[in-house]
């Protein structure tokens, strides 16, 4: 992997590298970047069981390899790593022959890669090979296998499927994706309408998820940093960074009343 200046197109630093270089290891073959974070997909490190490789490019000149991301429960044969996306503190790696060929994505926390047990985006609907295109966006995670020609669209968030996606007249295997926002763009290869082979796309909106909601905190909770008190009612509210809120407090501790 190369980085490179946009401004002067020179080449920053030396070539980046797995620290465990392998024979046949394909690293390169996907690649994702979210912030200070890229991510680096070889599905065939260690005999094809596949693997990302995170690296901090808070020093663009001086990249520095943060860990090696391999899903727990991963064999040799997943091709974990074939497609990669960063997204919202996730590592999604597409697993193409993962679970004897349906595929899956496995989404793996960023922030505790000490341990990397993975939430998994499993095949619906008959799909095969699932990871083959990957694209997330907005809270969107898009996937799409081999065949048959449909995308499945699931919440970043909980990882749960809301929605197959069929264009008219898709073939069997779907091209690349993209997702910007609420757009989708579905890659149609194989298209004949305007000569063989010639190739479409499809543009797609508006792709939305499902509103989730999470209780935060309910009026008799117990107020966590605050000896024997419990939520009495709230003020106003903040989502600049950390949710922030402001509440009445009841309770035989020193906080009741305040």
């Amino acid at each position: 992997m190369w980085l490179f200046s946009l401004s002067t197109g020179s080449v920053l630093g030396v070539p980046l590298a797995p620290a465990d270089p392998n024979p046949a290891s394909e690293f390169g073959t996907s690649l994702a970047m979210e912030g200070e974070l890229l991510l680096v997909g070889a599905p065939g490190a260690d005999s094809d069981r596949g693997a990302g490789y995170l690296f901090s490019l808070a020093n663009p000149a001086a990249a520095v390899q943060l860990n090696k991301v391999v899903p727990t429960g991963a064999v040799a044969g997943d091709n974990t790593g074939v497609t990669v996306a960063l997204h919202q503190g996730r590592a999604l790696l597409g697993c193409t022959l993962d679970e004897g060929g349906l595929g899956s994505v496995k989404a793996v926390n960023t922030r505790d890669l000490a341990n990397p047990t993975p939430r998994v985006l499993a095949a619906q609907g008959g799909t095969s090979e699932l990871g083959t295109q990957l694209a997330a966006s907005s809270g969107l995670v898009a996937a799409a296998g081999s065949s048959p020609g449909n995308v499945q669209l699931f919440q970043a968030s909980n990882e749960t499927l809301f929605s197959v996606i069929t264009p008219p007249e898709l073939p069997a295997q779907v091209g690349a994706l993209a997702l910007n926002g609420s757009t989708l763009v579905v890659g149609d290869p194989f298209n004949d309408d305007q000569a063989l082979n010639n190739g479409a796309l499809y543009l797609i909106q508006k792709v939305t998820v499902p509103l989730v909601f999470e209780t935060v905190a309910a009026k008799g909770d117990f107020a966590a940093g605050a000896e024997n008190c419990q939520f009495a009612s709230f003020g106003e509210m903040s989502l600049k960074g950390p949710l922030a809120f402001s509440s009445g407090l009841t309770g035989s501790g020193p906080g009741g009343g305040k």
